[in-house]
């Protein structure tokens, strides 16, 4: 059972630490707080992760993944 850091958080989920901290004050991630640390388990990352919503990317999103030039 991997034990994450707000900042190893943010990494994994791929957002800032600040938008992690906004997900806990909002109660959309568990948590453990420690003083004030707070420390999250990857399996609740992980299902954080899979609730979401697929989005379609934008155009400009696509080529940027593929690495080309917009016309």
């Amino acid at each position: 059972m991997e034990v994450f850091t707000v900042k190893e958080a943010a990494e994994f989920l791929r957002v800032t630490p600040e938008t992690v901290r906004r997900l806990c004050r909002r109660g959309k991630i568990p948590f453990a707080k420690i003083g004030s640390d707070y420390r999250f388990l990857q399996r609740d990352l992980e299902v954080l992760f899979l609730k979401q919503e697929p989005r379609k990317m934008s155009r400009e999103e696509s080529l940027r993944l593929l690495d080309l030039k917009l016309p």
